[in-house]
């Protein structure tokens, strides 16, 4: 009697066997372990010999059926391609109508640049935005000055919004002082299913005083104020050594007067 239920479930724990193993030969590994831009061109999955075939992309939220069209890839008979290289990490999935295959596109982990520096009023609010892409999942971090304790001051925020191969990462410094003056760094990195990657952007954040603009025109000011000075200190030692226009003339006076009297007796003189 016990040999009639016996046989039923070897069968079936034969098939599910079979499932198992041909599920497994399917599954494709593309993985992208080298530098974006040595990358020459995003990938492709041909599954041409699967026709009539659906792409799907594994997401957090449920798969997502890609259609012919798409902003970063395209659908053709069987063909899926990618049109941005730092946006395709994933897993997707070509489905037909008898078999289906998986595919595994690692992408390494990559920060956009936030500039070399910026510069922000003492007492005033900024904003630090880091786009970031990779996959697997991406862990991400900001650092101060190379330290990730010194982003506990109450007045640093931080907001991230993620995607199942993207984010963007917002830090809010509100009333920022002086010692808010550091460089700050956008770490993200990938551990995940043997592949490693690291990438980071990093930013000097400068800290300017409201009367800093002040600064320049005062010292503008009191340089005109100086040389102003100067130049009448000048003309008043130059004033106070030069004769009297009155004094001078008397003496010219008085000199013509020398001349004329010995011309007088010169001529006395030559007639006597």
């Amino acid at each position: 009697m016990h040999r009639f239920y016996v046989i039923p479930l070897l069968i079936c724990w034969s098939l599910v066997s079979i499932g198992r193993t041909n599920a497994a030969s399917n599954y494709q590994n593309a993985t992208l372990n080298t530098d974006l831009k040595k990358i020459p061109s995003p990938p492709s999955f041909n599954c041409s010999d699967m026709v009539p075939v659906k792409f799907y992309l594994q997401k957090a939220k449920g798969d997502q059926e890609l259609s012919t069209t798409g902003g970063d890839y395209t659908v053709d008979s069987g063909i899926l391609s990618f049109s941005n290289k730092r946006t395709v990490g994933g897993r997707y999935t070509c489905v037909g109508s008898a078999t289906n295959r998986t595919y595994d596109i690692f992408v390494p982990a990559h920060a956009d640049s936030m500039g070399k520096s910026k510069s922000v009023m003492y007492g005033d609010e900024t904003k630090l935005t880091c786009t970031y892409y990779g996959y697997p999942k991406v862990k991400m971090f900001w650092m101060k000055d190379g330290d990730v304790s010194k982003m506990n001051k109450t007045n640093l925020k931080v907001e991230t919004e993620e995607d199942d191969n993207h984010g963007v990462s917002t830090l809010t410094i509100t009333n920022v002082q002086e010692d808010d003056r550091a460089n700050y760094a956008c770490m993200v990195e990938i551990n995940a299913q043997g592949f490693a990657s690291i990438s980071n952007s990093t930013v000097l954040l400068r800290v300017k005083d409201k009367l800093a603009a002040l600064w320049p025109f005062l010292g503008i000011c009191a340089e005109v104020i100086v040389l102003c000075t100067i130049i009448l200190i000048y003309e008043r030692r130059r004033s106070k050594h030069s004769p009297e226009p009155e004094e001078s003339e008397q003496s010219q006076d008085l000199i013509n007067k020398d001349k004329s009297g010995k011309g007088d007796v010169k001529k006395r003189v030559a007639k006597t």
